[in-house]
């Protein structure tokens, strides 16, 4: 549960046997899947957003490719102080879908 002014969680993943360019297309593929509005997206990496309902809240998803990894990060954008794990929730849902668009 993060709390905060903007509660967010991040988290590094490797890039194991792929390149990170490979890395790149399998994730911003992996955001579309989960339907996600890519923002701005750059050899470095992307800004997407979450979409925003009655049910649930918007959140800024940040990827940022470095040496051989790369760092995935779920910030609220909204006034809450506390995500009650949401952020996390979003960055486990990433990674798994990774995982599967990957195999």
């Amino acid at each position: 549960m993060a709390v905060g002014f903007t509660p967010q969680h991040q988290e590094e993943l490797p890039y194991n046997e792929l390149t990170s360019h490979q890395f790149l297309a399998i994730a911003i593929q992996t955001a579309r899947q989960l339907e996600w509005k890519l923002s701005h997206t750059s050899p470095n990496g992307f800004i997407a957003y979450t979409k925003m309902s009655w049910k649930s809240f918007s959140y800024k998803i940040t990827l940022k490719l470095e040496e051989n990894t790369a760092t995935i990060k779920s910030e609220s954008t909204g006034t809450e102080m506390v995500d009650w794990g949401r952020n996390k929730k979003q960055v486990d849902q990433f990674t798994t879908a990774f995982s599967e668009t990957k195999n």
